[in-house]
C-alpha cells in the first residue's frame, strides 16, 4: 500500500507556540496514518541562525515518530531541496539546507525556480499543510 504523502511547509522564524504545533502536527499525523512528511529542507537562515523553521519543527515531529515507531527517519520524511545553484534566498540573506546527513531523504530538485520546485513539492502529494497564516482585520486570509 502507497504511504499518504503530506507537504508541510511554512514561514522559516516561527513565533511563539507555533513550532511546538508544528512539531505535535507532524508527530500526530506520522502515529496515526501511513505517511511521509515532505518539506523543502529549510534548516536556517544565515541571517538569523536561531530561527525555527517550519521545516525543522516537522522534523522535530518526525524524529519523535521515527523513534517511537522503530523506523528509519528517512522512511518518514524527505526533504526538496533546490540544486546549489538555484537556491538564492536574498530574502532571507542564504540558506542552509536540511542534508543526509540529518538521517532523512534528500531530493535535489534539478533546473526548477523556487516557484517551480514548490509546485512541483505539492503537485506530488496528497496533502498540504501550511504555517504560513495571515491575518487583517481580524479575518484569516
Amino acid at each position: 500500500m502507497r504511504r499518504m504523502r503530506i507537504c508541510i511547509y511554512g514561514e522559516t522564524d516561527l513565533q511563539g507556540t507555533f513550532p511546538a504545533f508544528i512539531s505535535a502536527l507532524a508527530y500526530k499525523i506520522l502515529d496515526s496514518l501511513s505517511t511521509v512528511s515532505i518539506t523543502g529542507g529549510f534548516r536556517r537562515s544565515n541571517k538569523d541562525p536561531r530561527a525555527t523553521s517550519t521545516d525543522v519543527a516537522a522534523l522535530w515531529g518526525a524524529r519523535r515518530a521515527a523513534d517511537e515507531q522503530g523506523k528509519h527517519l528517512k522512511d518518514c520524511y524527505e526533504a526538496r531541496i533546490p540544486e546549489p545553484d538555484l537556491n538564492g534566498r536574498r530574502d532571507v540573506k542564504g540558506v542552509v539546507r536540511m542534508t543526509e546527513a540529518d538521517g532523512i531523504s534528500v531530493h535535489t530538485m534539478r533546473g526548477r525556480t523556487s516557484l517551480g520546485r514548490r509546485l512541483a513539492m505539492v503537485a506530488g502529494v496528497d496533502v498540504c499543510a501550511s504555517s504560513k497564516f495571515r491575518f487583517e482585520d481580524n479575518e484569516f486570509i
